[in-house]
């Protein structure tokens, strides 16, 4: 398990096509997301995220 800062909940990521807002973390270190155009919520695994910010995939916007 990779040890990686966890992201704030509001925290603003964008991914080629669309931006998502964390709304909730948890102890795990995973997330729940939530896309900001069409207000579907997902939970998403750490993993996904952190490995996207370092290949840019995803991007942190604020």
């Amino acid at each position: 398990m990779e040890n990686w800062e966890q992201l704030s909940i509001g925290t603003i990521l964008k991914t080629k096509k669309k931006y998502y807002e964390v709304v909730n973390t948890f102890a795990s270190g995973n997330y729940t997301i939530r896309a900001i155009e069409c207000e579907h919520k997902m939970g998403i695994d750490d993993r996904v995220i952190h490995l996207g910010l370092q290949d840019g995939t995803w991007e942190i916007i604020k």
